[in-house]
């Protein structure tokens, strides 16, 4: 009896040996029979013992081994929503950037465009292309231009609200989604990200290049369902307001007329 516990708490602490333990105990209490044959009474006693604690203990290990089961479950499924989510991120976002890559801001476009129209609300569209970043590139190399995209990317994102869409069309032009928001103001929120950026120096192992930005805003139409019909209507001011100088802020009109305002 006095040999029991360690055969009874050795499981405890090393569950994968409990199958082991488990036999050193049967064996113990087989050879008491053969080697104490005229103590039945107690010999049966410590059987008994033994037999009740092994039963007790594999209870508490099983129920632990359960618990143990169930906290590694609870664990991989995390492990696995984070991957998932991490995966279903890198598809929706411009890897570099950080922002809403073609595919999402497309698809933010049209559930929000569906909402305006059913609500009767504006939407307004914005291209926005970086001026110079091709020199900056050319002149200090890639990795420095890529920082540069990187700058400009969270200097913009700071006026915006919550509910706007800031995205990366490609190299260095972007496109900005203001719902709820007629050309007006969103000339003005235009205006004061332009404005953000201007201000904002960058600097880079000593290097401070001067950082701004063209916008073109348009309108966006309950009757036009298409995206790359804004675009290209944005991108035509985009194109004539870069022809007449960078820097500035243009609006286009629902017919693709141009007028720049700043």
């Amino acid at each position: 009896m006095l040999g029991y516990p360690l055969f009874l708490v050795y499981p405890v602490y090393e569950p994968s040996l409990g199958d082991v333990s488990r036999g050193a105990l049967f064996l113990m209490m087989l050879s008491i029979y053969v080697f104490i044959p005229n103590r039945l009474m107690l010999t049966n006693l410590v059987a008994v013992v033994g037999i009740l604690g092994a039963t007790a203990v594999q209870i508490w290990t099983g129920a632990d081994s359960a618990e143990s089961a169930n906290e590694l479950l609870e664990t991989e499924i995390e492990a696995r929503h984070a991957l998932e989510a991490g995966l279903q991120r890198q598809a929706l976002t411009d890897p570099l950037t950080g922002l809403s890559n073609r595919r999402h801001y497309e698809m933010l476009f049209k559930r929000e465009h569906d909402r305006c129209r059913r609500h009767l609300a504006a939407l307004s569209l914005s291209m926005i292309d970086l001026d110079h970043v091709k020199r900056v590139s050319d002149t200090y190399g890639h990795e420095f231009g890529d920082q540069v995209l990187q700058f400009a990317a969270e200097i913009r994102q700071r006026p915006l609200r919550h509910s706007d869409i800031l995205g990366r069309f490609g190299g260095e032009e972007f496109i900005l989604i203001l719902p709820d928001t007629d050309i007006v103001h969103a000339r003005l929120v235009a205006e004061r990200t332009r404005e953000a950026l201007e201000q904002e120096s960058m600097s880079r192992n000593g290097i401070t290049p001067t950082v701004t930005a063209t916008f073109a805003m348009t309108q966006v139409r309950a009757e036009d369902a298409d995206i790359q019909e804004y675009i290209r209507r944005a991108d035509h001011a985009l194109y004539e307001a870069e022809r007449a100088g960078h820097n500035r802020v243009a609006v286009s009109g629902p017919a693709g007329d141009f007028r720049h305002t700043s």
